[in-house]
């Protein structure tokens, strides 16, 4: 039946009309913080608020979030928009804290979309949510104590002793070195070795089937961005569409090296001090216990095969990804600051010859200076420049009043707290002795955020630092590290990337040390 006479003015009406229905749904809700008195930005048909970096032509998250935080720095929180979502912006630091750890059981999930009846790998702990998180984050735990960690470190130990070697032939030449590609095959070996138990050694065997893999799993493209801003965004397509978070191919990669590692040390009775042997030891357990079953997932479905596969990914993921990032933006400030590499270098020299001439758990405690170096780093380049968690029930805000409804995102801006002039003086410089005992006492606890805070902090956070400093004191104990004359003084980030990622190589040169003490 038609409206018109004209099989033309109908496909037009036809379309204006979808359209107008199509611009009532996502608009109809732009004034929410308007009505609450709210400060907010002005939200535009049809994304909102948001600003995607769909060819990367935009600037990077931390920088679009920065623009915000600067126009509203004398407000407390202020009013976003996903699309037609009402999303709030936090500022101050002090409700930062609330949201974060002080009324942290109103905001424990972080809001991430995962089909998991169709996407298993997508089923891991960043992603779980209410008790099935709780219990989850229970469990790994023990991965990351101090007895586990003594017992990887030796496993560290090897890997930075093969990055050593790789380095050595090119250092007697003074080469010029990608350091990104360096520090990512080392962190891929360190999680080939502290997870799954294997010796890849991809800084000597670099077409491993593993790195092909953390390739593909970190690779960005515009079908890849387009997927997870569905994942993120709109949440009922994704589900329609059986979206998946993790490429089929990463997803069996890592459920077959799993399968296979976990027959071998069950027929060859092999014990490693690693994560694989803590998820068999907490699925054991299970078997012989009761089954007690918890409110989301019972604890049966919580140790499938499956949803091992995805904690491993997770620890895969994390390991590479995030740790490559900061100890890449790392090794670029050494070589743009000879000064700080100097007296990195002494601090590493002293602890070492201390120490017997060895390095080891206990010792990694011992270098202050390092730790203000590793954390000025950690503030100028955050692997991830926000934070996000849901209100997963109602919330008022004591100071303000301002009531959250159920199931509204908030946002913590790291980046731009990170790059504030009022906390941070001179932000874009770098600058160690920001995070001296006399500094840091200055300012607000939650000025500093690149691995969250409260109880969804990042959990492999000592693994992590542990991973840095062993290679970090590796590096300036045996080499120096200058710029590459075709290295720029500022990095350009890759701004199809949520995480904090160089765009280029980071070309440095390596040379031995004049005198090794």
């Amino acid at each position: 039946m038609f409206i018109t006479s004209s099989i033309f003015l109908d496909l037009i009406l036809g379309i204006c009309t979808t359209f107008f229905v199509i611009y009532k749904i996502v608009t109809w809700n732009f004034d929410y913080w308007k009505k609450r008195g709210v400060p907010y930005v002005e939200p535009k048909f049809p994304l909102g608020t948001l600003k995607i970096n769909l060819l990367g032509k935009k600037s990077h998250y931390g920088l679009l979030d920065k623009e915000i935080y600067d126009t509203f720095k004398n407000e407390k929180y202020v009013g976003t928009f996903a699309m037609a979502k009402p999303q709030l912006f936090i500022i101050d630091l002090d409700i930062v804290k609330q949201v974060l750890t002080k009324d942290f059981s109103h905001f424990v999930d972080r809001g991430m979309f995962a089909y998991v009846e169709a996407d298993f790998c997508a089923h891991h702990m960043f992603n779980m949510e209410g008790e099935a998180w709780k219990r989850m984050r229970t469990r790994l735990s023990p991965t990351f104590t101090s007895g586990r960690l003594k017992g990887m470190i030796e496993l560290m130990f090897k890997v930075t002793e093969q990055l050593k070697t790789h380095l050595e032939p090119l250092a007697e030449q003074n080469a010029e070195v990608d350091i990104r590609d360096v520090v990512a095959r080392t962190t891929i070996d360190i999680i080939a070795t502290t997870a799954f138990g294997l010796d890849v050694n991809t800084l000597k065997n670099p077409d491993n089937i593993m790195r092909k893999v953390a390739a593909i799993s970190s690779r960005t493209t515009l079908v890849s961005f387009m997927r997870q801003f569905t994942l993120q965004y709109i949440h009922f397509l994704a589900k329609t569409f059986n979206i998946l978070q993790i490429q089929p191919v990463v997803s069996s990669f890592c459920k077959n090296l799993l399968k296979d590692t976990m027959e071998h040390r069950k027929t060859h009775g092999v014990r490693r001090n690693d994560f694989i042997d803590l998820l068999i030891g907490v699925k054991n357990k299970s078997k012989s216990s009761d089954g007690d079953v918890g409110d989301s997932v019972n604890e049966d479905a919580e140790l499938t095969l499956e949803v091992m596969t995805a904690q491993v990914f997770a620890f895969f993921s994390a390991g590479f990804d995030t740790v490559a990032s900061a100890l890449t933006f790392l090794i670029f400030e050494l070589a743009q600051n000879k000064d700080v590499q100097d007296k990195l270098r002494q601090e590493v020299d002293d602890v070492y010859m201390e120490n017997n001439g060895t390095f080891n758990y206990e010792c990694l405690k011992g270098f202050p200076y390092m730790e203000m170096v590793i954390n000025e780093s950690l503030r100028r380049y955050a692997p991830v420049p926000y934070l996000r968690r849901r209100c997963t029930k109602t919330y008022t805000f004591p100071e303000t009043g301002l009531t959250l409804e159920k199931g509204t995102m908030v946002t913590i801006p790291a980046y731009a707290i990170h790059h504030d002039p009022n906390i941070y003086p001179d932000p874009y410089k770098f600058d160690p002795e920001r995070f001296s005992e006399e500094n840091v006492s200055k300012r607000h606890p939650y000025a500093h955020l690149p691995f969250g805070e409260g109880p969804r902090n990042c959990i492999g956070k000592r693994f992590g630092l542990m991973e840095v400093k062993l290679a970090v004191a590796t590096l300036v104990r045996h080499f120096e590290i200058s710029p590459s004359p075709r290295l720029p003084s500022v990095l350009p980030v890759d701004n199809k990337r949520i995480l904090t990622i160089s765009e280029i190589p980071i070309y440095c040169i390596v040379s031995k040390r004049a005198q090794l003490q």
